[in-house]
C-alpha cells in the first residue's frame, strides 16, 4: 500500500468520524424534541394541574359566584 493510499484512508476515517458524531448529535436532539413534544401534548397535563390553578370544571362554577 502506498503512502498516498494510507493518507487517503486516514482522511476517510476522519470524515467518517465527523459524520458519525454529527449524526449522533442530530439523533439525540431529535429524540429530545420528540419527548418535549409528547410531554406538551399530554392529555393529562391540563387536567392534573387544573385544580391547582383554579381551572377545574367543578371549581369554575363555584368561584364565579
Amino acid at each position: 500500500m502506498s503512502d498516498h493510499d494510507e493518507e487517503f484512508l486516514e482522511d476517510l476515517d476522519s470524515i467518517a468520524a465527523i459524520l458519525a458524531d454529527g449524526y449522533l448529535r442530530y439523533r439525540d436532539n431529535r429524540r429530545k424534541d420528540l419527548l418535549d413534544t409528547t410531554a406538551e401534548a399530554s392529555p393529562h397535563g391540563h387536567e392534573v394541574n387544573a385544580s391547582e390553578k383554579g381551572e377545574g370544571f367543578a371549581d369554575s362554577d363555584s368561584s364565579s359566584d
